[in-house]
């Protein structure tokens, strides 16, 4: 990190935690406190369980930085397969990754695609837009969960690999194989984020536990969905993943070689779970 900021106030508790817009930012600066770094808004708002640019020194450069659940600096990525320096910032072949800020803020959501910055294609109030309008959506398909077609499982994660693959495409990337051993581990994973939503497994341990062949990078998408229908299912999943910048980034990075898609039915819920490794 090229300059730090001496911290004025203490960081806003685990569970007080400010929203985000997927905007740029202005006069932010770094804090610490006993516990660690984090990036404070001008707004008093900061960046947590996600990816960011940083411009900390307001120079019209800013790095990618990952900051925890509870808005600390972090250099734990490597269950996501990337590296960061001593400092947090991100690494892309040895070299700290930057860029420039859309409208010259000193902060941006999102991680690296291929070492270049990915900008959402949507601002926060359509994905605020959006997201309501799929809650009203959800909230009557559970009034009339008795009416929804079953489910198999199977045939729905098949379906996902193949929307994700049509995604990747349209991004100008390769389509990722499907390998059933990692799909098995998918399943498993599904079933797990149905009753626990985290990339966190219920034992304590991190997701890549539950992935049993050698891989050389990892990384996991998991969605909460709802609908009539198997295709309404797949679409409403893969829509989730898309509107939300960290989870797109993870399905389009070029690095990816195999992919596995669990899916648990529980209810009106249907949990999905969506891994992706590069082979050794």
């Amino acid at each position: 990190m090229r300059t730090y900021r001496k911290a004025v106030m203490a960081i806003a508790a685990a569970g007080a935690l400010a929203a985000l817009a997927a905007v740029p930012s202005y006069a932010g600066q770094w804090q610490q406190d006993g516990n660690g770094w984090w990036w404070q808004n001008d707004d008093g708002s900061y960046p947590y369980w996600m990816w960011a640019w940083i411009d900390g020194n307001h120079d019209g450069i800013a790095e990618n930085y990952y900051f925890d659940e509870n808005g600390y600096l972090s250099t734990d990525t490597a269950s996501q397969g990337l590296q960061v320096n001593e400092n947090g910032a991100l690494l892309v072949n040895g070299v700290v990754c930057t860029a420039q800020i859309p409208g010259g803020g000193d902060w941006y959501p999102g991680v690296a695609v291929d070492g270049k910055m990915f900008v959402a294609e949507a601002d926060r109030s359509e994905v605020n837009a959006v997201e309501a309008a799929l809650a009203a959506e959800r909230e009557a398909r559970e009034r009339a969960a008795n009416e929804r077609e079953d489910i198999d499982p199977s045939e729905l994660a098949l379906r996902i690999v193949e929307l994700v693959n049509e995604e990747r495409v349209r991004k100008g990337k390769t389509e990722l194989e499907i390998n059933d051993e990692l799909m098995e581990s998918a399943r498993v994973r599904a079933e797990e984020v149905s009753e626990n939503f985290s990339h966190t497994r219920p034992d304590g341990t991190s997701y890549t536990t539950a992935i049993t062949l050698e891989y050389a990078a990892a990384a996991e998408n998991a969605a909460h969905v709802y609908g009539h229908t198997m295709e309404e299912i797949a679409h409403d999943a893969l829509d989730a993943w898309i509107k939300s910048p960290g989870h797109h980034v993870a399905m389009i990075q070029s690095k990816w070689s195999d992919t596995g898609v669990g899916v648990y039915v529980n209810g009106t819920q249907v949990s999905v779970a969506q891994l992706f490794i590069k082979n050794k």
